[in-house]
């Protein structure tokens, strides 16, 4: 009986809930709405699924500050 599942290609998901955007980044969902509502993730709506595409994740990483800790503390 063939698979259901589509192959696995190896790539990355297109888009992922907001829960798997919560582990991945490491923020409660309290946190990720709270930056959605003020603009600063921006996530699709999928019928009723709030998800944040793979591309606004980097997106949202690769524009967090990077901080330097100095030797005995930040």
């Amino acid at each position: 009986m063939p698979s259901s599942k589509p192959p696995n290609t190896g790539s990355k998901k297109l888009a992922y809930s907001v829960v798997e955007f919560c582990s991945l980044v490491g923020i409660s969902r309290s946190k990720a709405y709270q930056l959605i509502s003020t603009g600063e993730l921006t996530a699709l709506k999928i019928g009723t699924r709030t998800v944040v595409s793979s591309t606004e994740l980097d997106r949202f990483i690769t524009a967090r500050p990077v901080i330097t800790v100095r030797k005995g503390g930040v």
